[in-house]
């Protein structure tokens, strides 16, 4: 080691006094730290304690909001206001079809971001197919909680380069995907979103983030039914107005028909006679019969309303049953507006009845929309199966209401001039669907309307009496 030498000194046994300083100095640091463990403790608990009265507070601020309104898009809107900048950066809110047909909706405290994210929304909308994101929470009913976005995400993410430059120019740091579910349903999803704050969210975040879920889709699913409630009074509402007036109808033209042959037999007896007295007795059957029709479909709708129609099975041949019932719409058969075209034979095992109504149900139907132009009433056989075809080239359907047509009260069309309760095809989906069928509708306004009705050839053991 060259000229270097190492010397040092022999270890000395410490004095009293220089083990007393010793023992005085190590309880001081001793205190010290404990003090700065107390201290750091007391902090966080104080943290923990404000923490834990921000989320209350927010939660409850949250709750009174949700309690105060029933219609969606509000609610949701001021939800999503609440969240932002409190707890996200972003907020997004999305209901499922079925519940309401809403936009989602979104906040930011900058609007300028917001019309940003909703263009972004309208040129690359959410695909059922997607993997990851609302879609998945949507179908499995399982939140989402991404600590940290990270490029690899976004660009499995993207659609093309455009759509990953902006998902980059988002800045998005973390987010949550949380299910909206009440009574075991899963109504729709709340994204929020750390961007600018740089925030990352965390498990106990994720928890608050279920709570405001909860308790949003409880507020959601009251909505709806109260939502269902209005629709089910204002259909009551417009049954009511048109069985008043349908019935009104047959009464008043028998009232006058009773009327008229009461005064004439009162003021010339000797002229009633068989010729004078058919014609209008004829006419009262008529209206006679015609009232116990709407009665019989008011009586359809209370037993079909207690549960599926309970069926008799025969062996019967479907066409011959449609050449009956086309001939009870003697006229239109005759004038050549209703055009009849049935394999020789298509037997099967079916409710006699049930489907003599499915078919005059159809049949009526076209001929009160089909503005007097050709219908025609197909029935095939297609081995298992059999088809019926019912298609007429009248006014059609509206996109509005086709979705709506099979449901009680509904009519293809608004206006005096077409009459009926609107319960026929309800009463000829629910007699389909018991024999094991489908009923579905093609349709566009102006161009008519085809109904087809598929059956298998034996009824479901289940369901025959």
């Amino acid at each position: 080691m060259g000229g270097l030498s190492l010397t040092w000194d022999e270890p000395r046994e410490l004095s009293e006094e220089e083990r007393l300083h010793a023992l005085l100095v190590a309880q001081h640091c001793g205190q010290a730290l404990a003090r700065a463990h107390l201290y750091e403790a007391e902090r966080r608990a104080r943290a923990e304690s404000d923490t834990l009265r921000e989320r209350a507070a927010f939660l409850a601020s949250a709750s009174a909001l949700l309690a105060g309104s029933v219609e969606y898009g509000p609610t949701l809107e001021s939800l999503a206001f609440l969240v932002v900048p409190r707890f996200a950066d972003w907020c997004a809110i999305e209901l499922a079809p079925e519940v309401a047909a809403i936009e989602p909706v979104i906040a930011h405290a900058d609007p300028a971001k917001v019309e940003l994210a909703r263009r972004l929304q309208h040129r690359f909308p959410r695909r059922d197919d997607d993997t990851g994101g609302v879609t998945e929470v949507l179908r499995t009913g399982q939140a989402r909680l991404i600590a940290e976005v990270t490029e690899a995400m976004l660009v499995a993410g993207a659609r093309d380069a455009e759509h990953l430059q902006v998902l980059r120019d988002l800045h998005v740091r973390s987010a949550m995907i949380v299910p909206l579910q009440a009574r075991g349903r899963t109504l729709g999803a709340i994204t929020f979103v750390a961007a600018e704050s740089d925030r990352r969210y965390d498990a106990e975040d994720l928890s608050v983030a279920a709570d405001l879920a909860h308790r949003a889709a409880l507020a959601i699913d009251n909505a709806r039914l109260l939502d269902e409630a209005r629709q089910s009074a204002r259909a009551r509402d417009d049954f009511l107005s048109i069985a008043s007036h349908e019935l009104r109808n047959p009464l008043n033209a028998l009232q006058l028909v009773v009327t008229g042959m009461t005064r004439a037999a009162s003021a010339r007896p000797e002229q009633v006679d068989a010729d004078w007295l058919g014609p209008r007795l004829s006419r009262m059957s008529a209206q006679v019969s015609r009232l116990v029709e709407l009665v019989e479909r008011l009586l359809d709708v209370s037993r079909l309303s207690a549960g599926p129609p309970v069926l008799e099975p025969e062996r019967l041949d479907l066409a011959a049953l449609a050449r009956e019932v086309a001939e009870r719409h003697g006229e239109q058969l005759a004038s050549g507006q209703l055009r009849l075209s049935a394999d020789a034979e298509v037997v099967g095992e079916w409710d006699r009845l049930r489907l003599d109504h499915v078919l005059s149900n159809l049949l009526s139907n076209a001929v009160k929309y089909g503005d007097g132009k050709p219908i025609d009433l197909e029935v095939s056989d297609l081995g298992e199966r059999a088809r019926i075809v019912v298609q007429d080239r009248g006014i059609g359907i509206p996109a509005e209401l086709r979705g709506r047509i099979f449901e009680r009260f509904q009519r293809g069309a608004v206006g005096r001039r077409y009459d009926g309760f609107g319960l026929g095809l309800w009463i000829a989906r629910r007699a389909v669907e018991a024999s094991g069928g489908t009923l579905s509708v093609e349709s566009e306004p102006g161009e008519g309307a085809r109904f087809e009705v598929e059956l298998p050839k034996r009824l479901p053991a289940a369901r025959a009496r």
